[in-house]
């Protein structure tokens, strides 16, 4: 009878404790979610245009058209993500 209880409460915290990294792991995902897709621009004084070839170029080529992947990702850059948008 102790084995079954002492099973059933390490379950019990297993289960609790896999649900809460899978919460985290949520929430991490929605935060840079938001903070990347959703972000409004800064109003920017800087009126910058492409020159006469500029225009042609695709800044998404090789990154799958997917802006994140514009970043460094370097461990460097994982670390200080704030450096990003520096």
């Amino acid at each position: 009878m102790k084995l079954l209880k002492r099973i059933a409460k390490i379950t019990v915290i297993a289960i609790v404790t896999a649900i809460g990294i899978v919460l985290v792991a949520i929430s991490i995902a929605s935060y840079k979610y938001n903070t990347i897709v959703k972000a409004t621009p800064n109003n920017r004084t800087d009126n910058f245009s492409p020159g006469q070839l500029g225009k042609y170029v695709n800044t998404f080529i090789g990154t799958g058209a997917f802006p994140i992947g514009c970043v460094d990702l370097t461990f460097r850059a994982l670390l200080f993500p704030s450096e990003w948008y520096a």
